[in-house]
């Protein structure tokens, strides 16, 4: 039985063909699937610990585990993983009423660390520009879907938003700074 040679190919950009032909090849990777199921019920299991900040704000463990599977399985995989995990987490611990929209923003999260750390050199640019978009564009969206949900527009998650795109930025720098990167 013969190995098939996987490339290890850094991409500068996303927007090549050949970054697309790779992320689509881990679909066809036995090992690469279960290393996305090892990802996907890690973040099951981080999505109930959080730290809280305040009554309806905390800073939730499973991103963790969402940036390092889409760093190593890329973005074709993020999609069917983010909604996995996204679902099940959902039965397992239910938080209110389920709200299909939600998923979108599961998958758009999964999306942007795919897009800014799969198959790339690992820099704090990337991260935090991978966190303000999630930051800016998730959340935005998220707190428009809130809006038709419920009718009502809330000041609180601009708010938010404006202080997580603070710390977005800050601290990774901070971070990368303690390391010694």
């Amino acid at each position: 039985m013969s190995k098939v040679e996987k490339s290890t190919q850094i991409f500068k950009s996303p927007l090549s063909r050949g970054y697309w032909k790779t992320a689509a090849a881990e679909l066809k990777d036995t090992k690469m699937l279960v290393v996305t199921a090892l990802m996907v019920a890690l973040r099951i299991v981080l999505k109930p610990f959080a730290i809280p900040l305040g009554p309806q704000l905390s800073i939730q463990t499973a991103m963790l585990a969402t940036a390092l599977g889409a760093m190593i399985f890329g973005p074709v995989v993020a999609i069917p993983a983010a909604i996995i995990s996204d679902t099940v987490g959902f039965m397992i611990y239910p938080t209110g009423e389920y709200f299909l929209p939600f998923v979108l923003t599961e998958i758009a999260s999964t999306m942007f660390y795919a897009l800014f750390l799969y198959r790339a050199k690992v820099s704090p640019t990337r991260v935090m520009l991978s966190r303000f978009c999630i930051c800016f564009f998730v959340k935005v969206a998220m707190t428009y879907m809130d809006y038709r949900k419920h009718g009502q527009f809330e000041w609180a998650p601009p708010a938010i938003l404006l202080a997580t795109l603070i710390f977005s930025l800050t601290c990774p720098l901070y971070i990368w700074n303690i390391l010694g990167m």
